[in-house]
């Protein structure tokens, strides 16, 4: 839900020493999303300079089974679904806070 904030439990014997780790780490992985969802995008832009069609237009027409399907487009579906993915778990990762 929205707004409501869940808590998770590191037990550890030296939480000071730990902290600084986990915030690191965090810190790391939104490096590598950030990373992924650069060349998620530009992957995009390939497809939709090759195909003329901006990506949301491409995942209206391809659900809705308007394209003949082809190994591109599977690709191209498959990268967006990728794109979707990353960002959501940006989004999370981004929001979390190691007290």
């Amino acid at each position: 839900m929205p707004g409501m904030v869940e808590h998770v439990t590191v037990s550890t014997p030296d939480p000071e020493r730990v902290r600084p780790l986990l915030q690191s780490a965090i810190q790391r992985e939104l490096g590598a999303l950030d990373a992924g969802i650069k060349r998620t995008q530009i992957q995009l832009a390939e497809f939709e300079s090759r195909f003329q069609m901006k990506t949301p237009d491409f995942r209206r027409r391809f659900h809705n089974r308007e394209l003949q399907e082809s190994l591109d487009f599977l690709d191209w579906w498959m990268e967006a679904l990728a794109f979707d993915r990353l960002n959501a778990q940006r989004r999370a990762l981004g929001e979390a806070r190691v007290d």
